[in-house]
């Protein structure tokens, strides 16, 4: 996984790594595919909320902080 730029919405993100201790607790570090790329995330660690995961970026404003992303899964038939 690495650092990237999501664009979600029409907004776009530059990925980058947390300082130490700023993920919050509950919180599992995972590898979320978005598009073509995978980068770092975190996931609740509660199976009931599957498809929500924490990306650390700043936005086109500048604003440096944890996103809420929700990645729906496609069904199978």
């Amino acid at each position: 996984s690495s650092s990237g730029t999501v664009t979600s919405a029409g907004k776009t993100y530059t990925l980058s790594e947390p300082a130490e201790g700023l993920v919050p607790s509950g919180f599992i570090a995972v590898d979320v595919t978005i598009g073509d790329q995978t980068v770092k995330g975190w996931r609740f660690s509660d199976s009931e909320a599957k498809g929500f995961y924490l990306l650390y970026g700043t936005d086109e404003a500048g604003k440096t902080t944890f996103y809420i992303y929700f990645h729906k899964c496609k069904k199978k038939p």
